[in-house]
């Protein structure tokens, strides 16, 4: 049967109804809008197979955008999508003509469920996702620099990237004048230009030739026999049973959602992509595959089935036996065994929601996780390397060879050791936990995140612990050579043991056995505060940066502790220029705490607060009031002057603001202060008390 034909068959009317207006049947020769067009030849095969037809004012109108109604109406009769009984989207109407379609694009992961305005046009980088998700052509880890080449790379979406980069990579997508138009709506040219460089001929696996250079897309079941493919083969939705008979391609598809049985036999594969089913795989007389891509929901069991595994889909229920070079997840929700045996070189787990677990010994060289909400447990011989990276991970690994490292990053995970020997230990991120279990010892234990709980178990040996991070628990039931503390506010316990500790931040608890401690925290800290605090202002003059900006309350105790302010009182207040903040402390000298931080407005640049040290004077419940303000209370702090803390100013005898600024270096030398916060100073601050203003 000839192409056309074959085309006619399948695809007859598939785009007349979607991409045209009533329209009579025009000859080619009869239109008047595509002889010089850029994509005429293309837009030409397309009118002789069927695809497209000309409106009745003699034209095509390749460059009226097209529908994401359209094009999905296209996809799931090109690639054979069955009716489901599920709903469209919520957006799409019930009666609306493309509702089936939107339903059943919508089941095979094609569009969201939140999509919105498909009967508008689609904009290109949307379109090229779709066409990309159809054809299944987003491997696990394309190659996305390729997108950084295009102007517009910044407009495409996050979710978007994946799919563009492929059809990038693939020369199926294409930018002019620098740019990919990613933003821009897609013609009616254009979508028939992707479609066309994606497959070219459609027909029954019977009627396949034994070698194409284009893509080619067969209807239903059927036996391929020593077919040679430079380009992509693809059965469509409706194929469950198919056998590959000495069939060497680039890329082979199987569409279909319902696949039952696929045969193996010789050839050789470069990515095999399985969209999903209950499969039952078998192979014989060496059939090489260099990638399987599981696209889809699978429930199978795989022995030495490819070189490398792709898990790219959703739910996909997996065992695995025999030996790979790497399995990637990058999908949700997917189920992965490792049968007994087991070898995989490099594991990785990217996506969120799964589960990968060993159900016997198994061997690998690395793990990488990242993503979300993912849970591994590996038993056997990782020999390389370990690293977290993601999101409430929790990850179990039990080892009896030396692991070169271990590392922990992102937020709320968990990791157990619970093997010998480790080269190289860290922790980063922020509430995440560690444990090393076992005998074995560490060359280093970095631990530089923060609110991070590590426990080394009995048996395990440290030679060097660093903590940089702060709030960090270290419960040490093993043993160190050496501690370094130089993050604060960080704990040290258990019941093992510590051959030294050096403490060089404040703040930290140190109860486990050492035999030797040295404490420099209160030196390092003061240096290092005192040559971090200023007296000069150097914000924007306005509220916001008094409240984005400010000194930690450590670091405030440390400075006037540092300086040694005393006081005749049980209180001491710091005022800092730098930061307008009015700071009080309780306690006595060297031992203040911080018990209350106010913004305030000191004086400004042409009337500047004086620095120095002062004392708390008189008190004025009444305070201030001239003939244009009041403020009040009043609390004086420099003995036979003006200055004082009070409320910003109001109308005389009011309670409305005359000028409400505050946050900056604003008044006439005084502070002024919101009304609870220098009403709080006249109840409580006694007279006597040191104020420093710095």
């Amino acid at each position: 049967m000839k192409k056309k034909q074959i085309l006619s068959l399948i695809l007859t009317l598939i785009l007349v109804h979607v991409l045209c207006l009533p329209a009579f049947a025009s000859s080619w020769s009869e239109l008047t809008d595509v002889s010089e067009h850029w994509a005429a030849q293309t837009l030409e095969k397309g009118f002789a197979d069927g695809l497209i037809q000309g409106f009745d004012d003699s034209t095509l109108r390749p460059d009226e955008p097209i529908t994401g109604a359209q094009m999905i109406t296209v996809l799931c009769r090109v690639i054979n999508a069955p009716e489901v009984n599920t709903a469209a989207p919520s957006s799409v109407p019930g009666d609306a003509w493309f509702a089936s379609y939107a339903a059943s694009a919508l089941s095979l992961g094609l569009i969201s469920a939140d999509i919105e305005n498909l009967d508008a046009p689609m904009a290109r980088q949307e379109a090229f996702s779709i066409l990309a998700r159809a054809f299944s052509l987003v491997p696990a880890a394309p190659n996305t620099t390729v997108l950084n080449s295009f102007a517009d790379s910044g407009d495409i979406k996050d979710e978007n990237r994946k799919a563009l980069s492929s059809l990038v990579e693939l020369g199926i997508a294409e930018g002019y004048g620098g740019i990919l138009g990613a933003e821009k709506s897609i013609t009616r040219a254009e979508f028939m230009t992707l479609l066309y460089r994606v497959v070219e001929s459609y027909c029954k696996p019977t009627q396949a030739g034994l070698h194409t250079n284009a893509g080619m897309m067969l209807n239903g079941s059927g036996t391929l026999n020593s077919l040679k493919s430079e380009n992509g083969i693809w059965f469509d939705c409706n194929a469950s049973n198919v056998s590959l008979n000495n069939v060497k391609a680039e890329r082979l598809s199987l569409l279909s959602r319902d696949l039952k049985e696929l045969m193996l036999s010789g050839g050789s594969l470069k990515r095999l992509v399985l969209c999903g089913g209950d499969a039952r795989i078998s192979s014989k007389n060496g059939c090489t595959i260099e990638t399987l891509q599981i696209d889809g929901a699978l429930n199978a069991a795989l022995s030495s089935c490819a070189a490398n595994v792709e898990i790219t889909g959703n739910s996909s229920n997996l065992s695995l036996a025999g030996e790979y070079e790497s399995l990637v997840i990058t999908g949700k929700g997917n189920t992965v065994t490792l049968a007994e045996g087991c070898s995989v070189k490099k594991l990785v787990v990217a996506g969120s929601e799964n589960t990968l677990r060993s159900e016997g010994e198994n061997t690998a060289a690395s793990l990488e996780l990242s993503g979300s909400d993912n849970n591994v447990s590996i038993i056997g011989e990782v020999t390389q390397n370990v690293s977290l990276n993601g999101n409430k991970i929790v990850a179990s690994l039990n080892s009896s060879a030396p692991l070169e490292s271990a590392a922990i990053d992102g937020n709320g995970s968990w990791l157990t050791l619970d093997c010998g020997d480790i080269g190289e230990i860290s922790v980063s991120g922020s509430y995440n936990t560690v444990h090393k279990q076992n005998a074995g010892t560490a060359a280093s234990l970095d631990i530089s995140g923060s609110n991070c709980a590590i426990r080394i178990f009995e048996g395990s040996v440290l030679k060097s612990i660093g903590i940089t991070g702060k709030e960090n628990a270290l419960t040490l039931d093993g043993s160190a050579e050496s501690i370094t503390v130089d993050g604060r506010s960080n704990t040290i316990d258990g019941a093992g043991q510590a051959q030294s500790v050096t403490v060089n931040s404040g703040l930290c608890n140190i109860s486990v056995s050492v035999a030797s401690l040295t404490d420099n925290s209160f030196k390092n800290d003061s240096d290092r505060v005192l040559a971090l605090v200023s007296c000069r202002y150097e914000g924007n003059y306005t509220l916001e940066w008094a409240q984005e900006h400010d000194y930690d309350d450590y670091d405030k105790e440390v400075f006037v502790n540092a300086k040694g302010y005393n006081s005749d009182t049980d209180y001491l207040i710091w005022a800092s220029l730098a930061m307008q903040r009015v700071n009080i402390f309780e306690g006595s000298v060297g031992e203040w705490k911080l018990i209350r931080s106010c913004i305030v407005g000191s004086g400004a640049p042409q009337s500047p607060t004086p620095v120095g040290v002062y004392k708390t004077t008189y008190k004025q419940a009444a305070g201030w009031t001239t003939s244009t303000y009041t403020c009040s209370p009043v609390v004086g702090f420099y003995q036979g002057t003006g200055y004082a803390f009070h409320s910003r100013l109001y109308y005389p005898r009011s309670n409305v603001l005359t000028d409400a600024r505050i946050g900056f270096p604003v008044s006439h030398g005084c502070f002024r202060m919101y009304d609870e916060d220098i009403q709080y100073i006249y109840d409580t601050i006694p007279k006597d008390t040191t104020v420093v203003v710095y």
